[in-house]
């Protein structure tokens, strides 16, 4: 018999699995079609990326693993790496003409990163410091007494197996699902390798007016734009049942574990022998995802025609590297621009939303069921569709009395300002929830007591408490804009674009050198700012 209690905190996430159910099936045959594709892109990465991450995040937290802070604080910086600067890298690599692809020519040539080979190892490289930054945060609330103590009389394994993994199992759910979202709403990888997934068919047909549905659909329905869309609608609402499932439980993960403090951690004392095995398995997956391809971008950005016996030849110089990276900056510092000032505009806008939020979370007394929802569409819907959406408020007629939006729409960032900060407020929003969640409930309820409103009690008692969380939640929404592409892409007004876009347009013609040194001054960009949030989290921690 399951109790009351329990049936009462399943029954949002069996309504969510219903309400996904039927979305699917209210799908067009051509939506579902290429909805279903995207849900096998998303298992197939969920399926590589998860496990992987789970074990090299049990490694970092579960075992004396030398150097295992200077590790992990590394996957944190991989998670700043836009997807197009990893498809870069990795073409770069095994793409055609890559550094390590057997040459060849025309329908002779081969490379190991193409099609859906390619595309579910470019997501699931990408996927992988998600899952393992969030076991590793997981593993710091398991019970460290419970685990020492069954290790008394149990090997080490069985201990990770019986008493670390159950404990992990919710936080190994929301690492799948937000792999499976992640994978859902971006067009950016399967663009390059035109694999037909849901948001890539809305970003394709995008130009050509609008999301076409089915046949049925317009038969039955010529001239309601809102039952024509019911395709796409549902399409997202499915994504969106996913995403919602994911804030629900990090809402209760973080409500559950608001006063609760960590407690003294367990770890399975390697050998010598078996601990510079495992660091070097770490090392070895973190060189994989990053080094290998930055090396690779280093290779193509230096290489260079020299006159030799037998005629010009490309060769690798280090002048050319220094020659191109010092040229790159000048050439694209109008793009660079552009990412700058929208970056800033769209971090402080989401940030302060999100403080907002954030305390809401963490101080109502029911569910907020309404912004989980909200939440859930901002997260959930792909970047071409609310690139469509946002089209459609701003672009209007001359004779319309709305003509003052379309100004704005052609002649300012409005539009892409507003896209990033739909997609990027979740992220704070969660990111504040997560800081709140170290106030202690004794200093609220006083505060509360004595007469103290909301804002107050946020700005007298939180933000001395969180003020880091602010500033890293800033940091890490700024370079998350400067990255952001899926939808930034279709409402970028005429003019200069974004370092993105240009970066994006620039790759289908291949990654040559001058692409490859913008690719490399960008990573560094965004790996420096990445840095910084890390660093500014890790001082959190250790004061």
């Amino acid at each position: 018999m399951i109790s009351l209690p329990a049936f009462r905190s399943k029954l949002p996430f069996a309504a969510a699995a219903f309400v996904a159910l039927a979305a699917l099936l209210a799908c067009g045959e051509r939506v579902r079609g290429i909805t279903l594709n995207t849900l096998y892109l998303a298992v197939a990465v969920a399926l590589v990326a998860v496990p992987a991450g789970m074990l090299v995040a049990l490694l970092l937290t579960k075992t004396n693993l030398p150097g295992r802070r200077i590790l992990l604080a590394a996957f944190g910086v991989l998670l700043f790496v836009p997807l197009y600067l990893h498809a870069a890298a990795w073409q770069a690599a095994l793409g055609v003409s890559g550094w390590l692809t057997p040459p060849g020519n025309g329908l002779d040539s081969w490379a190991w990163i193409d099609g859906w080979r390619g595309t579910i190892w470019i997501h699931s490289i990408a996927a992988m410091p998600w899952v393992v930054c969030l076991v590793a945060a997981a593993t710091r609330r398991t019970n460290g007494e419970a685990e020492a103590a069954a290790s008394l009389s149990a090997p080490p394994w069985r201990v990770l197996w019986s008493i670390t993994l159950p404990s992990l199992r919710p936080t190994i759910a929301i690492a799948t699902l937000w792999t499976i979202v992640g994978v859902a709403v971006e067009m950016t990888v399967t663009d390059f390798f035109q694999i037909r997934t849901f948001a890539e068919e809305v970003y394709t047909v995008a130009a050509t007016g609008g999301f076409q549905t089915d046949k049925p659909l317009d038969d039955y329905a010529p001239q309601s734009p809102w039952l024509m869309n019911i395709s796409l609608a549902a399409g997202t609402l499915l994504l969106a049942t996913i995403a919602f499932t994911i804030l629900l439980s990090v809402y209760r993960y973080l409500r559950e574990f608001a006063d609760r403090p960590s407690s003294r951690t367990w770890r399975w004392e390697l050998r010598r022998g078996g601990r510079w095995g495992a660091g070097s398995l770490v090392l070895l997956v973190l060189l994989a995802i990053l080094g290998l391809p930055i090396l690779a971008l280093i290779y193509k950005t230096g290489l260079g025609a020299q006159q030799t016996s037998d005629g010009w030849q490309r060769v690798w110089m280090l002048s050319e590297l220094r020659a191109e990276l010092s040229r790159a900056p000048g050439s694209h510092y109008r793009e660079a621009l552009q990412s700058l000032k929208l970056g800033l505009a769209v971090a402080s806008a989401v940030t302060l939303l999100g403080i907002a939020i954030g305390w809401r979370f963490r101080t109502a007394r029911r569910w907020p069921v309404v912004l989980l929802c909200l939440l859930s569409l901002a997260l959930a819907v792909p970047g071409p569709v609310l690139g469509l959406i946002v089209i459609r408020l701003l672009n209007h007629s001359y004779d319309s009395h709305l003509y003052w939006l379309t100004q704005l729409y052609d002649q300012t960032l409005l539009a892409p300002w507003l896209v990033q900060s739909v997609r990027l407020l979740p992220v704070a929003s969660m990111a504040m929830a997560a800081g709140f969640a170290g106030v202690p409930t004794a200093l609220i309820e006083t505060a509360r007591v004595e007469g103290a409103r909301w804002h107050q009690q946020l700005l007298r008692i939180a933000f001395p408490l969180t003020w880091r969380t602010v500033l890293a939640t800033w940091l890490m929404t700024f370079a998350l804009s400067i990255g952001e592409l899926a939808a930034t892409i279709l409402v970028m007004p005429p003019g200069r674009p974004t370092l993105a876009i240009h970066l994006f347009n620039l790759l289908h013609y291949g990654v040559e050198d001058q692409v490859s040194a913008v690719a490399l001054l960008l990573l560094g960009l965004l790996m420096l700012i990445a840095t910084a949030v890390v660093a500014i989290v890790g001082w959190r921690r250790s004061t």
